[in-house]
């Protein structure tokens, strides 16, 4: 079994568990794993193979539990001995994995699992396959990124070999990020003060003046959940997002009046499509409503006095449909903000008798009015 390079890896694995941290231990995420390494493989004498590198990839999930995940695919060069034939070896495995109890930053685990090894040499192909059991430790340089160190045995179904290999590589999750937590540790670090009492230290804190109660984040700073300015301990609504904005209370403020946005948003004669330069007129109406969240938006569309009554209403009201979705579409307003309305030629506001005039009244204007503390309450 290669005891004795076994105990080599087992030192290194040692090694690693003699980092410790010295305020904060790192909560690792859950998430999609990506894991590569490179190692060395070591075979059991009664196979005839040199021991030999190894490239691998592997790509997991580790849950919100002490349990993982993880499908590995593992490159194997090598040869026999002692006539030295080159043997490509493709080793497929699935596995399980367990993390034990955590010392700062470190996180041993063990692993277990099935899989297949595939040889080539000269043409000449086999398989084995194979049980496993593993010993690792993961040394996290964040909350998504880590050092790891992997152990190895492999026993095949069929036969008494025993294998090994040694990993070292680098795991990356997917996943949100989460608070840093402190941890009791033998150092000096439990002496440091914390003069507010927040659970950061003085060292580190950047709000040394956190009134009591107030939850923080890892730098000692009141937590504004929604980024919206007010803190959380006196916030009456969490969830106000920028770029709204908010009262003193984290609200979202609310428009007092109507607001009659004027936009230069004007159409080729009979077309209800859309302008290139119609976006950017739409910008300042999409600034406004993005700034307050309470309001609706009316588009009103218009014609000229050419066509019939009849013809110009249906007309104008396409035009405003027009502007509704591209403001939708543009710029992420929702939809259940907008309508939109057609007025046909009955509001004019240039002389019909000209071109210049007729141009002017085939447009649409925007008019932006608060929601009701009904619909607010509704929606």
């Amino acid at each position: 079994m290669h005891t004795s390079r076994i105990a080599l890896a087992t030192a290194i694995i040692s090694i690693l568990a003699t980092i410790s941290p010295l305020s904060f231990a790192i909560e690792e995420v859950s998430g999609v794993t990506l894991n590569p390494g490179v190692g060395v493989s070591h075979y059991d004498d009664e196979r005839s193979l040199n021991n030999g590198p190894h490239g691998s990839l592997g790509i997991g999930y580790r849950f919100d539990n002490p349990w993982g995940v993880e499908f590995n695919y593992t490159r194997i060069n090598t040869d026999t001995d002692p006539v030295k034939l080159d043997v490509d070896v493709d080793q497929w495995r699935l596995d399980g994995l367990y993390q034990l109890p955590a010392s700062g930053n470190l996180r041993p685990f063990t692993s277990f699992g099935l899989g297949k090894a595939n040889f080539d040499s000269a043409g000449i192909r086999s398989s084995d396959k194979q049980m496993n059991l593993g010993l690792g430790m993961k040394y996290l340089l964040s909350a998504n990124s880590a050092l790891r160190a992997d152990l190895k045995v492999f026993r095949a179904f069929d036969d008494k070999e025993v294998d090994s290999s040694f990993t070292l590589g680098y795991q990356y999750t997917f996943g949100s990020t989460k608070r840093a937590a402190p941890v009791a540790t033998l150092t000096p670090v439990l002496m440091d003060p914390d003069s507010d009492n927040d659970g950061v230290f003085d060292a580190i804190d950047q709000c040394p003046a956190t009134p009591s109660g107030v939850a923080v984040d890892s730098t000692g700073c009141a937590l504004d959940s929604d980024r919206d300015g007010v803190i959380d301990a006196i916030d009456a609504c969490s969830d106000t997002p920028p770029p709204g904005l908010v009262d003193s209370n984290g609200c979202y403020r609310i428009l007092e009046k109507e607001v009659r946005v004027t936009i230069d948003v004007e159409f080729d004669y009979n077309s209800a499509n859309s302008r290139p330069e119609h976006k950017a007129q739409l910008l300042q109406v999409a600034d406004f409503m993005q700034q307050y969240p309470t309001t609706r938006v009316t588009f009103e569309g218009h014609t000229d006095s050419r066509g019939s009554d009849r013809y110009n209403l249906r007309l104008s009201e396409q035009r405003a449909a027009t502007i509704a979705k591209l403001l939708t579409e543009a710029f992420g307003i929702d939809g259940t903000r907008i309508s939109a309305i057609g007025f046909g030629e009955s509001k004019p506001i240039a002389n019909n008798d000209t071109e210049a005039g007729r141009q002017k009244n085939r447009r649409v204007v925007a008019e932006i009015k608060a929601m009701t503390q009904e619909v607010l309450q509704r929606n």
